[in-house]
């Protein structure tokens, strides 16, 4: 698997927690189709599919929206106050593989294009 789509398999698994947070119960209101995870699973679909060095761009974008997000609306509050163990469970899965896939898409634009890494043998 390569870094691309380590990054896209972690957008995924955020949009995952969006979702665990909300079976969580403690965000009354919450729209069925959140716009945390069109963003998140739109990101991983670009970054995943486009044949394009600079796809994973997109993956950076998403994770930067969405900590900024986390910390515009004030809501960082919610990893460390556990008022619904589901809320919080499914916030720090998405916060975690948010900032994974962030670092992996940075990786994998940084990576030059040629670059593979292979198992070379053990001389004895």
């Amino acid at each position: 698997m390569n870094l691309k789509s380590l990054s896209a398999s972690a957008l995924f698994l955020a949009a995952i927690g969006i979702y665990i947070q909300i079976a969580g119960g403690n965000l009354p209101g919450y729209p069925a189709v959140a716009p945390g995870v069109i963003v998140l699973l739109v990101a991983a679909a670009l970054t995943a599919f486009l044949p394009f060095r600079w796809s994973p761009v997109a993956a950076v974008l998403a994770a930067a929206f969405m900590i900024i997000g986390l910390f515009g609306a004030g809501q960082a509050v919610r990893l460390v106050e556990v008022r619904a163990v589901g809320d919080t469970v499914g916030l720090w899965l998405q916060m975690i593989m948010v900032v994974a896939a962030g670092a992996l898409a940075v990786l994998a634009i940084a990576r030059p294009s040629g670059a593979r890494t292979e198992a070379k043998p053990v001389e004895q």
